[in-house]
């Protein structure tokens, strides 16, 4: 992961803002860690978009990156997947936006919210307005643990 310094700092500074503020989008009812299992954009819009992805853990920049996702052709979703984010769990906060965005207009979730395995999908309607949603990982759904 080679980020320019700036926009680490960019980056960072919103994170810190963030949790500075009181920002309490999602309050946390958990501690515990949680692993990400898939982290996608789906995009139901007609227009291709350009999708940023940011995850933090205690305050510290852990994975940045961004896909191009194509445009919903009127039979099939645009779909791109992330890849080389951290796999192992952790008290992590994803942040996700457009180009465009800054990342505090974007979507902003404490995963830890989640169960211990979460799927994640940034999903572009159709108006173009970017949302979060969550699943159980498969295999987290008949486990006793």
């Amino acid at each position: 992961m080679n980020l320019p310094r700036r926009h680490v700092l960019q980056i960072t500074g919103v994170s810190i803002a963030s949790i500075g503020a009181g920002c309490t989008s999602v309050p946390s009812l958990s501690s515990e860690e949680t692993r990400i299992e898939s982290l996608r954009v789906d995009n139901l819009d007609t227009s291709e978009y350009v999708v940023y992805v940011l995850l933090v853990d205690e305050n510290n920049p852990i994975y940045y990156d961004s896909v191009e996702v194509e445009a919903f052709d009127g039979y099939t979703e645009g779909r791109e997947e992330f890849e080389g984010y951290p796999r192992e769990a952790g008290e992590y906060t994803l942040y996700v936006w457009l180009e465009g965005q800054s990342p505090s207009e974007g979507e902003q979730f404490d995963v830890t919210e989640m169960d211990t395995c979460t799927e994640v999908t940034a999903l572009i309607n159709g108006e173009g307005e970017l949302g979060l949603r969550f699943s159980s990982c498969p295999s987290d759904e008949n486990s006793d643990s």
